[in-house]
């Protein structure tokens, strides 16, 4: 379990204009589109995007869906998204799920739950389960097994680097991060990991199923991603 300091050094990160955007840009796109050939989105969608970061996931579904939640808990990432997203009137940024007005079917929880504690993870499954229902598909991507090594990803960001043409920028932030900045070091022991058994075990504990799907929606091919619905015999609070 990460000790408070790890705690408040991702914090402090996420609330920093430190963060690479192009490999968050990339990511986020390649989330979505996963998402669209596995499932598809439909025009009454309502969506929630926790843990949205710059809102790149749903800035490639505004134009496909009937309205987005947007949540992050980060103040400065919040303040980005109300201004990159103030002119959609179908997308609110959120304070707290409580502001949820609407069914949910859809939860996006895409490359979060490294940055949480198990109680933290906890306590989100517990405030999730006030707004879906037994159709609501959850989908949390980028898991990252209790094995991994951090050294991949440095690996895999070179390569889109290379591909997408910011190769330099990301050079200079990677060197940046790996020697310099504590919370994004080569080790992983600032990263919470999960194997398959026990995450399903924490899902269960919250009455919600789910499947590992075989088709991963993130670029790391050793990280996992799970569809997860809610049990249908839970009581609903509204």
């Amino acid at each position: 379990m990460k000790s408070q300091s790890e705690v408040n050094n991702w914090d402090n990160y996420w609330n920093s204009s430190s963060i690479n955007r192009d490999i968050m840009q990339v990511w986020g796109a390649y989330f979505a589109r996963s998402y669209e050939k596995n499932f598809g989105f439909k025009k009454s969608d309502v969506v929630l995007d926790f843990g949205a970061g710059f809102g790149n996931v749903s800035y490639y579904l505004k134009g496909k869906t009937s309205h987005i939640y947007l949540y992050d808990k980060s103040d400065y990432m919040s303040e980005v998204l109300r201004h990159n997203f103030k002119m959609f009137d179908h997308i609110d940024i959120l304070e707290s799920l409580k502001q949820i007005d609407k069914k949910v079917n859809i939860i996006i929880i895409n490359s979060v739950l490294q940055y949480m504690t198990p109680d933290e993870l906890k306590s989100m499954l517990n405030n999730l389960k006030s707004i879906c229902d037994k159709h609501t598909r959850i989908i949390i991507s980028d898991i990252i097994p209790n094995n991994y090594s951090k050294l991949a990803d440095f690996l895999i960001q070179l390569w889109l680097g290379l591909k997408f043409g910011f190769f330099s920028k990301l050079m200079i932030y990677a060197i940046s991060n790996t020697f310099f900045s504590p919370s994004m070091s080569l080790s992983t022991s600032y990263l919470t990991t999960y194997d398959e058994d026990e995450i399903i075990s924490i899902l269960n504990e919250f009455q919600f199923t789910s499947e590992k799907m075989k088709s991963n929606f993130t670029l790391s091919k050793k990280r996992y991603t799970l569809a997860c619905y809610l049990n249908p015999n839970v009581h609903q609070l509204h």
